[in-house]
């Protein structure tokens, strides 16, 4: 009938994985139900599938000559490195600007971008839009997309201004929370990779790890160096400070205080070193 909707079973396995996939798929399949509730959009993948002299069903990934053609043809090899080595992030892209025009009058004319979302001056949404009709009309399927939440990317303001570089992410404004937080898990790798192309590895690494016992390991501390400034004093006489400190905190063995102790110290000379590089009144040390 001529006002039934051209839907194919493919399609509805498409949504079906969509459905269960991240915010990002999920968000690509409602994207994708409306383009297929569009009358003209089954008639444009297939001018388009004919313009690109591929089959009007797409190109099949299990059919090894066809995989070839993708790989060969449509694939944009993007090599970003990671950990001392080279991985491979290839991307879907047409090979005609013809196509990549008619595609982005396509998505105007039929107000595509108005139907999804109030903010329709959205350039994350039409590259997501972009990439569904793209990836579509080349494979007959959706199984890389294009993410349409944002960006991330380094400054080089140390090397322009003198300033210190940043990490700037950028955002849709029509981005959810989940949307936004499974794209920071998505791209985590990408962040480090950037985060050492600015500080090196090592900077990267380190932090100090502060205990969620602080306070109770200051008192400790503090118990530590009272006693030690008495013993040097001649105030007391016992020989272990830390069996005494012990004997105040149960629970805790002489062991782990001295675990404590040695962690504060570590903590106020990293915290202090700077300020007191030149000061050799106070090393710090742990006596026992």
């Amino acid at each position: 009938m001529k006002n039934k909707i051209n839907i194919l079973e493919k399609d509805i396995n498409i949504i079906n994985k969509l459905q269960k996939g991240t915010s990002l798929q999920k968000r690509a399949c409602q994207i994708f139900q409306i383009l297929l509730l569009n009358k003209k959009f089954k008639n444009f993948i297939y001018k388009i599938r004919k313009e690109m002299k591929i089959p009007i069903s797409g190109l099949n990934l299990s059919d090894k000559d066809e995989k070839d053609i993708v790989k060969n043809r449509f694939f944009n090899n993007d090599y970003i490195l990671y950990n001392n080595e080279f991985a491979q992030t290839p991307e879907l892209f047409f090979d005609d600007k013809k196509i990549i025009s008619q595609v982005n009058k396509f998505i105007k004319e039929e107000n595509i971008l108005e139907l999804i979302s109030t903010n329709a001056d959205n350039d994350f949404l039409n590259q997501l839009v972009f990439s569904i009709i793209k990836e579509y009309s080349i494979l007959n399927d959706l199984i890389h997309i294009k993410d349409g939440v944002g960006m991330i990317y380094r400054t080089d303001y140390e090397k322009d201004a003198g300033f210190p570089n940043e990490l700037i992410i950028t955002v849709s404004p029509t981005v959810t929370k989940e949307e936004f937080i499974d794209y920071i898990n998505a791209k985590w790798e990408e962040i480090k990779f950037l985060q050492k192309s600015i500080l090196g590895e090592e900077k990267v690494k380190k932090r100090l790890k502060l205990s969620k016992y602080f306070a109770r390991d200051i008192k400790i501390y503090n118990k530590y160096r009272d006693l030690l400034e008495k013993k040097s004093r001649g105030e007391i006489d016992f020989k272990y400070i830390d069996i005494e400190i012990a004997k105040e905190f149960g629970g805790l063995d002489e062991g782990t205080i001295r675990s404590i102790i040695s962690k504060i110290n570590k903590l106020v000379k990293s915290v202090n070193e700077k300020k007191e590089q030149d000061d050799v009144a106070d090393k710090g040390e742990v006596l026992f």
